[in-house]
């Protein structure tokens, strides 16, 4: 007997390296002290480093994840001298058999 399940995780932009993206990817694992484990890495263990978010997209795509909602995180002082950021986050999940 099978059972259908989902699973989620979030993309999140880690920094740009000149003309590359790093995302964190949260799969909801337990966190270790280094975000480098959260992120991306190819066959032969090195981290993946994205076109833009867009390809990091398509890339968890080609994963079988779907996209499912985007939201923004704005952080730091909402006066009118103050600085803000602001994170866009996606929520991605992919459908799964147990069993």
């Amino acid at each position: 007997m099978f059972a259908q399940g989902r699973v989620f995780c979030e993309i999140v932009e880690k920094q740009a390296l000149g003309k590359k993206v790093k995302v964190m990817i949260d799969f909801g694992q337990k966190r270790k002290r280094s975000k480098a484990a959260q992120t991306l890495v190819n066959e032969r263990g090195k981290e993946i480093a994205f076109n833009s978010k867009i390809d990091a997209l398509n890339h968890m795509d080609s994963l079988g994840w779907n996209f499912l909602q985007a939201y923004t995180v704005v952080s730091g002082s909402s006066g009118d001298s103050g600085s803000t950021s602001s994170e866009i986050h996606w929520l991605l999940y992919k459908d799964v058999t147990e069993g």
